[in-house]
């Protein structure tokens, strides 16, 4: 049989959730049940030939139910109904879709370039005259880009100290700063926190990095201050965190003789897209055009 479309996976999961906690793996048999897939149809490939189709339109599903927080995530992997979502299932719609999502603003952040008719087959985005179709393909790419953001963000804080401080220099060993010395590496009692300097190829400067394990907690002016003070008398600095920087913190980078760039769980998801920094390029698209000159040729 056909595969139904992805929407129509996402009240089947939901319901799944009302049972007990869900994963992706533990879905599968009873959204299949509820679909009347056959075996075979749960074992049927993506077009790409790397996924099955039925598992990636369950995982898509629950990233959705999460985007509207109808499920919440408990631990990796595994996810609990929220009080809304057992709301909507005491009343359930005919189909949970993009229309139907759009009611909640956490969704409507997730997707900025969603318009909505209020038809059960609404897509995302929706191709309009106003558009070409290479402006629709950029929607759907970054679309899939704050998918991939908000997964990577979850990865991250389930990272340990050391994870995290292995991760932090990766990424800015990447962004082709150099790479560090073992010798340069400055001694800490503290587990969650690492200071290195990177010298850059030429070998003309000295840019102190700090890396704190923060797991989305803010950072203080106190620690902020502390590592100004480290940085002695280099000019530039990098403050790498998986938590965020308040007003006050970045209000006094900006103050700063020192040049510092902070970077932050945000900053540093952006930086590990555009760079494909633990992530690994699934397919790739040609958007082909008409050569006219091509032709131009052929009619001398």
């Amino acid at each position: 049989m056909t595969i139904p479309r992805f929407v129509d996976f996402i009240l089947p999961v939901l319901k799944t959730a009302e049972h007990g906690v869900l994963t992706a793996r533990n879905a599968v048999d009873p959204v299949a049940k509820e679909l009347l897939l056959k075996p075979a149809d749960i074992n049927q490939l993506s077009p790409s030939g790397k996924s099955r189709r039925v598992a990636k339109s369950i995982s898509w599903a629950i990233s959705y139910l999460r985007q509207a927080r109808l499920i919440r995530r408990t631990k990796r992997g595994e996810y609990v109904i929220t009080e809304e979502g057992s709301k909507v299932l005491a009343s359930p719609p005919s189909v949970i879709d993009n229309a139907f999502l759009w009611q909640y603003e956490s969704f409507r952040e997730s997707h900025p370039h969603y318009k909505p008719k209020g038809t059960a087959d609404a897509k995302l985005p929706v191709h309009n005259d106003h558009e070409t179709p290479e402006d629709t393909i950029t929607h759907v790419v970054a679309h899939l880009d704050l998918d991939l953001l908000e997964e990577l963000k979850a990865e991250i804080i389930e990272l340990s100290a050391e994870g995290f401080l292995r991760l932090a220099q990766e990424v800015v060993e990447t962004l082709r700063y150099g790479s560090n010395d073992p010798a340069d590496g400055f001694d800490t009692e503290l587990i969650n926190v690492r200071t290195f300097v990177l010298r850059d190829p030429l070998g003309l400067e000295s840019i102190c990095v700090r890396a704190v394990h923060k797991t989305m907690d803010l950072v203080s002016k106190a620690e902020f201050a502390d590592f100004i003070s480290s940085m002695g008398n280099m000019r530039n600095g990098i403050y790498i965190t998986d938590g965020s920087f308040p007003k006050e913190v970045r209000q006094q980078a900006e103050k700063e003789a020192k040049n510092i760039s902070l970077i932050d769980l945000d900053h540093l998801t952006s930086l590990m897209l555009r760079y494909n920094i633990g992530l690994r390029i699934e397919r790739m698209v040609e958007i082909k055009s008409v050569d006219k000159h091509f032709f131009d040729e052929l009619g001398l």
